[in-house]
C-alpha cells in the first residue's frame, strides 16, 4: 500500500523527518526531504526522488536512490512551493527559491534520462505552479504584470536547450489572472481567476474552450470531466 511505500522511502533516507508531498509514476517517487521539522519556519527542504528501476518494485537490485535533485536548498518557509511540482516518466519539474525573504522563484527541470538539472527561468519574477509531461513543461508566470501561463516545448528529444526546443512561450492571454496549469498530451488546462472558469487549450491548433462548456455540450462525459 502507499503507506508502506512512504515508509520505505523514509527508511532509505535515514531521517526522522521523512518524505513530504510524495508523487509517483510507474518507477519514480518524488518527494521533499525536510532538513529540520517537517513544517519548519526557517528550515530548508530538498527536492529528491527514488528510482524503483525497470521492474517498478521496491528494494530490488535495480533500485537507485534516494537522490537529491535541487541545485539550491529550497526555502521551505514558502509553503506553496513545497507542493508545487510536476512529475512525468521523463522527469521532474519543480520550483526553487534561492532567497529566503524574496519573491523570486525559478523553474527547474530534472531529466531522468541523463541526470541533469536544467534551470529554465532566470529573472526577478515569481514563477510557480509547474506541470510537465514527456515534451512540455508549463508554469504560472508574472513577468507581464498579470499572471499568465507560460510553457516550453522540449521537442521530440525531450531535452531543453537543444535545436528543437521552443524556448519559453506564452500560452494564455495574460489579460486577467491565469494560473494553475496542467498538461496532458497536447492539451493544456488552466484557471481563469477573473472569469472563474477552467480553460482547455489545444496546443496543436490553438483552440481554447471553457471546460464547463465542454461538459454541458456533451463533448466531455461526466467521467472525463472529473479527470
Amino acid at each position: 500500500g502507499f503507506n508502506h511505500q512512504s515508509i520505505v522511502v523514509n527508511t532509505a533516507l535515514g531521517t526522522p523527518n521523512g518524505a513530504l508531498y510524495p508523487k509517483i509514476t510507474d518507477r519514480y517517487i518524488f518527494f521533499y526531504k525536510a532538513q529540520e521539522d517537517p513544517h519548519p519556519i526557517d528550515g530548508l527542504a530538498f527536492v529528491a526522488y527514488y528510482d524503483m528501476g525497470p521492474d517498478g518494485l521496491y528494494l530490488t537490485n535495480d533500485d537507485v536512490g534516494p537522490r537529491y535533485v535541487s541545485i539550491q536548498q529550497l526555502y521551505a518557509r514558502a509553503y506553496p512551493l513545497l507542493n508545487n511540482v510536476g512529475i512525468s516518466p521523463a522527469g521532474i519539474a519543480f520550483i526553487d527559491r534561492t532567497t529566503f525573504n524574496g519573491n523570486d522563484s525559478e523553474v527547474y527541470f530534472f531529466k531522468f534520462f541523463n541526470g541533469t538539472v536544467y534551470r529554465l527561468t532566470n529573472d526577478d519574477i515569481d514563477q510557480n505552479r509547474v506541470d510537465v509531461n514527456d515534451q512540455w513543461i508549463v508554469w504560472s508566470d508574472g513577468r507581464d504584470g498579470n499572471l499568465a501561463v507560460y510553457g516550453r516545448n522540449f521537442g521530440p528529444d525531450g531535452i531543453p536547450f537543444t535545436g528543437d526546443d521552443s524556448g519559453a512561450v506564452k500560452l494564455s492571454p495574460g489579460v486577467s489572472m491565469e494560473g494553475y496549469p496542467t498538461i496532458s498530451g497536447n492539451f493544456l488546462s488552466y484557471y481563469d481567476v477573473d472569469g472563474r472558469v477552467y480553460k482547455v487549450k489545444n496546443l496543436e491548433t490553438g483552440e481554447v474552450m471553457d471546460l464547463d462548456y465542454l461538459y454541458i455540450s456533451g463533448e466531455l462525459t461526466p467521467e472525463e470531466f472529473k479527470q
